[in-house]
């Protein structure tokens, strides 16, 4: 997001309509986006697999979401692609602030370009950072749609992560007890960051 953010920050010629394409992923629904990420790494009918096999980087389509090893990371993927947006929202409004006699200070006083960025822009972004990474932290920690629907926790439980656990634990096994005890840790956590 924050490299989006820095190459969109330049006036170029399509600027706007490129900024309208990157937060598509952000503004579609988890669900629907959970569905189109599962049907794109399906192991008998995705694109990954069949442009992987196509360009002979396979012998057959991988099983991205139903390998043990692989789940994880796929659906990792799919939730940097569906937060990064945010990201880039929160580090343009960052670089916006940053005042213009500033930079122009710095290259009159012979700063290059990563001294002014390093000097100049990412002390101000500092602040804007924190809050992003702060509200993406949060947003991360209570993350259900995209694995449930997209693995349901599997396979063989690979992919559950905390707040998928405690669904399973509270709607699957009626352990509403051990649930709800979770539940209260991981508001503790939350509320600590």
């Amino acid at each position: 997001g924050f490299a989006a953010a820095l190459a969109l920050h330049r006036e170029f010629i399509g600027r706007g309509v490129l900024r309208a394409i990157l937060i598509i992923p952000w503004v579609i629904s988890a669900v629907a986006a959970s569905y189109i990420w599962k049907w794109i790494y399906h192991s008998d009918f995705g694109i990954i697999g069949a442009v992987l096999v196509g360009l002979g980087l396979a012998d057959r389509p991988p099983n991205f979401i139903d390998s043990v090893g692989t789940v994880l990371p796929s659906l990792i993927v799919v939730n940097i692609w569906r937060e990064f947006p945010f990201a880039m929202i929160m580090m343009m409004a960052g670089l916006q602030t940053v005042p213009d006699q500033l930079l122009r200070a710095a290259k009159v006083d012979g700063a290059n370009a990563w001294q002014r960025f390093w000097h100049v822009t990412f002390p101000h972004l500092r602040n804007v950072s924190t809050v992003t990474i702060l509200l993406l932290a949060v947003a991360n920690f209570n993350s259900f749609i995209i694995p449930w629907i997209m693995t349901g926790g599997g396979p063989s439980n690979a992919s559950h992560i905390w707040i998928t656990h405690i669904y399973e634990l509270a709607f699957g096994r009626q352990r509403w007890g051990v649930a709800s005890a979770y539940s209260v840790l991981l508001f503790l956590i939350l509320m600590t960051l």
